[in-house]
C-alpha cells in the first residue's frame, strides 16, 4: 500500500529531496498498484537539524509503530498508532497519507477519502503521493471518473511521466467503461422485466374477461368492466392514496370549520343541503388538484427510461435508502401532498 517510512523530523530536508526521486523511481503507488514501501531510512536527521521535541519524538515513534503494524498485516493497530501520532501533529501529510492507505487496506473506504482529501489539503505542492492516495479512495468507491480527473490532474500539471499516474488513468478508465455497460445491462434487465410483467397483466385481465363473459353474458360483463375501466396502473395505489389524501385535506381545513357547526337548528336545516352542495365541489375540486399535480409530476420526473437510469446509478443500493433521493426531491419539503404525488407518479 505504500506507505511513507520517512520521519516526521526529515520533511523539510531528506523527504522533500526524495520526492524528486519518488518521481523517477515511483515507490508513491496506490494501495491496489503497491510495488513495495519507500526506502527513505527512518531517523534520518540532518546534523544541521535542532533537536527534537519531546512531542516531535514521540510523534516518530508512533509512526514507526503504525509502519510496522502495517507491513505485519495488523491494519486495525496501524490506524490507531497513525491516528496517535496525528493529535499531536494533526497537520502532518505523511502521516495522513499513510492512515489513508491503512484504512483502504482495512476495507474502510471513506475514511481512507476523508485522510486522503485532508492530506492533499495540507500537503507540499506537488507532492504526488497525496493525488495518488486521493485518486485510489475515490476509485476504490467506484468514483471511477472523479479518480480519473486526479490522475490526469498529475500528468497534467505535475509530473507529465508518472507512471503510477498512467496506470491508475487507464485502470480508471476501463473500470467506468465496465461500470457502465453494466449498468445498461441491469436497465434492460429491468426494463425487460418491467414487460413480462405489463404483458402478464394484460394476460390475466384478458382470461378474467373472457371467463366472466362465458358465465355471466357479454352485457353483464361489459357493464362489470365500465366500472373498473382506467388507468390500472394508477389503480394499484389509490387505496393507499386516497387515505393520505383525506388527511392532507384534514390538516388543510381552517379551525373556524367547528364554528360552522355551533349555528342555530334552523340554520342547520337549511345548511344541509348547502353543505353538501359544497363537499361536493370540494371533492370535485381536491381530485382535480391532485390529477392536476400529479400530471405535473409526472412531466417533471421525465421517460422512465431516464428514471430507471438515476434510481440504477453506481451503489444504488446506499442511495436509494433516502426517499429524498428516490422521489428526486429536496429534503425540506414538508407537504404530504406533493410528496403523496411524486410518489405516486414515479410509481
Amino acid at each position: 500500500c505504500g506507505i511513507d517510512e520517512a520521519t516526521m523530523s526529515s520533511q523539510t530536508t531528506s523527504d522533500h529531496d526524495s520526492n524528486s526521486s519518488n518521481n523517477n523511481n515511483d515507490n508513491s503507488l496506490p494501495p491496489d498498484h503497491n510495488n513495495g514501501n519507500d526506502t527513505t531510512p527512518i531517523n534520518n536527521t540532518n546534523q544541521n537539524s535542532p533537536p527534537l521535541e519531546e512531542w516531535e519524538i514521540r510523534r516518530d515513534d508512533l509512526k514507526s509503530q503504525g509502519d510496522a503494524h502495517f507491513r505485519s498485516g495488523s491494519f486495525p493497530a496501524a490506524i490507531l498508532s497513525y491516528q496517535s501520532a496525528l493529535d499531536l501533529d494533526p497537520a502532518n501529510h505523511i502521516l495522513l497519507s499513510n492512515k489513508s492507505a491503512a484504512h483502504l487496506a482495512n476495507g474502510e473506504k471513506s475514511k481512507a477519502l476523508v485522510d486522503a482529501r485532508k492530506c492533499v489539503e495540507v500537503m507540499p505542492e506537488g507532492w504526488v503521493k497525496g493525488h495518488t492516495r486521493l485518486a485510489a479512495a475515490m476509485a476504490s468507491l467506484g468514483r471511477f471518473g472523479e479518480a480519473a480527473g486526479v490522475y490526469q490532474k498529475v500528468l497534467a500539471e505535475i509530473d507529465g511521466g508518472n507512471e503510477v499516474a498512467k496506470r491508475g488513468l487507464e485502470d480508471c478508465r476501463r473500470k467506468e467503461r465496465l461500470a457502465n455497460e453494466e449498468r445498461e445491462r441491469e436497465v434492460k434487465r429491468v426494463q425487460m422485466e418491467l414487460d413480462r410483467e405489463k404483458e402478464e397483466k394484460e394476460r390475466r385481465k384478458k382470461e378474467s374477461l373472457e371467463k366472466a363473459q362465458q358465465t355471466n353474458g357479454p352485457e353483464v360483463t361489459k357493464c362489470k368492466n365500465d366500472r373498473v375501466s382506467g388507468d390500472e396502473e394508477d389503480d394499484l395505489l389509490d387505496d393507499f392514496f386516497s387515505e393520505v389524501e383525506k388527511v392532507t385535506e384534514k390538516k388543510k381545513i381552517p379551525d373556524n370549520s367547528h364554528d360552522n357547526h355551533s349555528q342555530s337548528d334552523s340554520d342547520n336545516k337549511n345548511g344541509d343541503q348547502k353543505n353538501g352542495a359544497t363537499s361536493d365541489g370540494n371533492i370535485t375540486t381536491t381530485n382535480n388538484n391532485n390529477n392536476n399535480r400529479i400530471k405535473l409530476e409526472l412531466t417533471n420526473l421525465g421517460t422512465s427510461t431516464h428514471q430507471i437510469n438515476r434510481l440504477l446509478q453506481t451503489n444504488y443500493e446506499w442511495k436509494n435508502l433516502n426517499p429524498f433521493y428516490v422521489l428526486d426531491i429536496p429534503h425540506t419539503i414538508d407537504d404530504e401532498s406533493i410528496i403523496a404525488a411524486r410518489y405516486r407518479a414515479l410509481s
